[in-house]
């Protein structure tokens, strides 16, 4: 006998009944989820327009910012709308859609703070080599890097991930 299964919808379970006070949450998260956007675009914003600010710490900054805005938006929109929502299901393929984005975000908000790091060693440990090592060139192939490697990485697992079925 056979116990798996390719469900077409999944039934999120986390929410439980919060009546009027949905609404509340639903302010408040939307607020949170505007400050949010609100703060990041400043600080693309400042940091595209400043020229004294085109540094590679400035511009690893600018791209943290950039994937926060990604990494919020992959969240917050199913989230409230869950929030108002009376039914909490979720088709498999948005299921998958929304694992690929936060475990992108999540990889992509890592591998940048790893580039982070060696900037800032090359800037401590070797600071009469910093401009030649870390040139407009190099920051583009390590940003570039950044959002490559994890675009991959993890759409190798999820697609891995999507072809089981589910148990039980």
């Amino acid at each position: 006998m056979e116990n798996n299964t390719f469900p077409q919808y999944f039934n999120l379970t986390m929410f439980v009944k919060l009546g009027n006070y949905r609404y509340l949450a639903f302010v408040l998260c939307l607020l949170l989820y505007a400050f949010i956007i609100f703060s990041n675009l400043v600080i693309i914003v400042l940091i595209s327009r400043e020229i004294t600010l085109h540094e590679p710490m400035y511009i690893f900054i600018m791209c943290l910012s950039i994937n926060s805005l990604y990494g919020s938006a992959g969240f917050f929109f199913r989230f409230l709308r869950d929030l108002l929502s009376d039914t909490h299901l979720i088709s498999r393929t948005a299921c998958f859609a929304q694992i690929y984005v936060i475990y992108t975000y999540a990889s992509y908000e890592l591998t940048l703070l790893g580039i982070m790091a060696y900037d800032r060693y090359v800037a401590i440990c070797q600071p009469l080599n910093y401009h030649n090592k870390m040139t407009s060139k190099a920051v583009s192939k390590l940003v570039a890097f950044a959002w490559i490697y994890p675009c991959f990485s993890v759409a190798t697992c999820v697609y891995l991930s999507c072809r089981l079925p589910l148990c039980g």
